[in-house]
């Protein structure tokens, strides 16, 4: 279970102290997102390969391919439906959306947007 933030304070107390499971799936999902590729010293597989295929000049069908197979080597995710990546040359961002599925029939619809 993850803990509930009101902004950045910790919710304590209240019927929202933990986040729903829809919630959970979403949050996991942002956080593999943003984690880099072999940040994590204990597993060098965990996390999205930022540096090592998707910034640059680079095909989005090979950035799509590459966020998907990220997302999809999480423990918490068996499915992604409903997948759609828009790149922003301008302010050099990528914004994905997609809705994910778990082992347990949970679905959530995840956006997260990169920043500069």
């Amino acid at each position: 279970m993850i803990r509930n933030f009101d902004g950045t304070d910790l919710v304590t107390s209240g019927s929202s102290v933990f986040l729903s499971d829809e919630e959970e799936l979403a949050a996991s999902v942002v956080y593999l997102l943003r984690q880099i590729l072999t940040e994590d010293f204990l597993s060098q597989t965990k996390g999205t390969p930022w540096f090592d295929g998707l910034l640059g000049k680079t095909d989005p069908a090979l950035v799509e391919i590459l966020l998907k197979q990220s997302v999809l080597q999480s423990t918490n995710v068996t499915q992604i439906t409903d997948f759609s990546l828009v790149r922003d040359r301008a302010t050099r961002t990528y914004s994905v959306s997609m809705t994910v599925t778990n082992a347990t029939g949970t679905v959530a619809t995840v956006t997260y947007t990169t920043s500069e």
